[in-house]
């Protein structure tokens, strides 16, 4: 009778132990699936539009009726209405009914037609900075574009042709090329962080129930034994399962999410698929490291879950590396999910090529190295305390 392989023989212990554990089962073949929909289709929308604002308008002339209209068209704002005064408007902002309030003073139709200089104002809840922000932007390109309009009236009142008149009223003009986000809307900018960050946790989170039932079982010993007493059979069994059920997710979302949603990979699928072959080995060393110091499945749970938001922020992709303090840009190097959010989004967003993210790739290299290593030396000492 023919010998099975130890290595494939660790794997069907450990894909019959996975579809015994509930918990397990549901972090390694549930969540990634249930997440990565569940965050993408919060951001399907991907910018903010149709914004609701109240308007106060103290002036009440024609010229600021069009005022409006034209800031009503803008695909942002919304006009909803008129409040009578700027005490109610200010209590429907705070109450949320409302994200803005523009204020028209009283004069400013006259100031404007002098060719003085008029104001208005603009009241914003900055509590969601992203809604503020956007119709700052909003209102700032309906204003410049007026003012731009005005200037070209005035030079054609002079003669000018209407390109002379383009060209004298704005003499110098702004040419933005927006490489990596070319619509501008934090869609874009957030799922692929995000498609990253679930594959990881919920490959760390898995792989450390599996590791931390194994000491809670003491089963270490048969894990080994399984792999025909090698270490590294065992360890090598257990990350193909991991390995296989992860990048298949990866292949799945680079397709089917980022196709749902709209997201265009710049650069070169094959280079996507690259990198994540070389990230995902790092993932499962490190878990089986981190994991082997928990003689509980609900301990190693407890601990991971909430390393969620610390990795994300680690990475520089949430708040720019240049703004963190030396040992957390030190800190975050530590852990793979860093080179990798770097080469997946300059791969994705800029379309780098291979000698762009070539020092990532070898970053992730020696993490898988480096904790290959130690967790290789932490099962065989489990091994030997379990003796």
């Amino acid at each position: 009778m023919r010998k099975t392989n130890p290595i494939i023989a660790v794997m069907i212990r450990e894909l019959r132990r996975i579809a015994s554990d509930r918990n397990i089962f549901t972090i390694v073949l549930i969540a990634p699936l249930f997440y990565a929909f569940f965050y993408g289709t919060i951001y399907i929308e991907k910018r903010e539009a149709l914004l609701p604002v109240i308007v106060v308008d103290y002036d009440r002339s024609e010229f600021t009726r069009e005022l409006v209209k034209e800031f009503d068209a803008h695909q942002t704002i919304l006009i909803t209405g008129y409040a009578p005064d700027l005490t109610e408007a200010e209590r429907m902002l705070l109450q949320g009914e409302v994200n803005g309030v523009l204020f028209i003073p009283e004069g400013l139709t006259a100031s404007y037609k002098a060719g003085k200089s008029a104001g208005i104002k603009l009241y914003l809840n900055t509590v969601r900075f992203l809604v503020s922000n956007d119709l700052l932007m909003a209102f700032n390109d309906v204003l410049i574009h007026k003012a731009l309009q005005n200037r070209i009236s005035v030079f054609r009142a002079k003669g000018f042709s209407y390109n002379q008149a383009f060209d004298a009223a704005e003499p110098i003009r702004e040419n933005i090329v927006q490489l990596s986000n070319p619509g501008g809307n934090y869609g874009d900018f957030i799922i692929p962080g995000l498609i990253i960050l679930i594959i990881h946790q919920t490959m760390l989170i898995g792989l450390a129930e599996s590791i931390a039932r194994e000491r809670e079982d003491r089963t270490v010993r048969d894990l080994i034994a399984r792999g025909g007493g090698s270490v590294l059979h065992a360890l090598m069994g257990k990350f193909s399962v991991f390995f296989s059920f992860f990048f298949i997710y990866s292949l799945f979302f680079y397709v089917v999410n980022f196709s749902v949603l709209s997201i265009p990979i710049a650069g070169s699928f094959l280079l996507l698929l690259f990198i994540t072959i070389a990230f995902l080995p790092s993932v499962v060393f490190m878990a089986v490291f981190i994991s082997s110091f928990f003689k509980r499945k609900i301990y190693a749970l407890q601990a991971l879950a909430f390393s969620t938001y610390p990795f994300f922020f680690l990475t520089g992709y949430s708040w720019p590396l240049s703004g963190l303090p030396e040992f957390l840009k030190i800190a975050g190097n530590v852990f793979p999910i860093t080179p990798m959010l770097d080469a997946f989004i300059k791969v994705t967003r800029l379309g780098a090529g291979l000698e762009t993210i070539a020092g990532n790739l070898i970053h992730l290299t020696l993490l898988s190295m480096v904790y290959g290593g130690l967790a290789y030396f932490r099962l065989r000492r489990l091994n030997q305390k379990e003796a």
